[in-house]
């Protein structure tokens, strides 16, 4: 489990699929990043979640969690930003690296 930015490239390859969030280049959404039978998936990490059954709460006191429904196969390595290292608060990070069975 990697915590990750989306490249540009990944922007400008899907930029007309309107399921894939976006806030633009200067406010990316962090990504939890996955690999779960050699297939690699990205995970936005969302506050103001909408609590439902496709998301899993992270952090109660923000309503912050990751959305399965805007999750996305990564294809490509080049489709994650590698010079970027995301940072979420350590007790957030900690409620998911521990529960990591529930997560994946």
């Amino acid at each position: 489990m990697e915590l990750r930015y989306l490249s540009s490239l990944f922007y400008q390859k899907y930029k007309d699929c309107t399921e894939i969030l976006s806030k633009g280049e200067t406010r990316p959404y962090i990504i939890i990043l996955i690999e779960v039978e050699n297939n690699k998936f990205a995970i936005p990490i969302r506050t103001n979640l909408h609590k439902t059954k496709d998301c899993y709460e992270s952090n109660p006191q923000s309503n912050s969690g990751l959305d399965y429904t805007k999750a996305v196969v990564i294809s490509r390595d080049d489709y994650i930003d590698s010079t970027k290292y995301p940072e979420i608060e350590h007790k957030e990070y900690n409620y998911i690296k521990f529960k990591d069975y529930v997560v994946i």
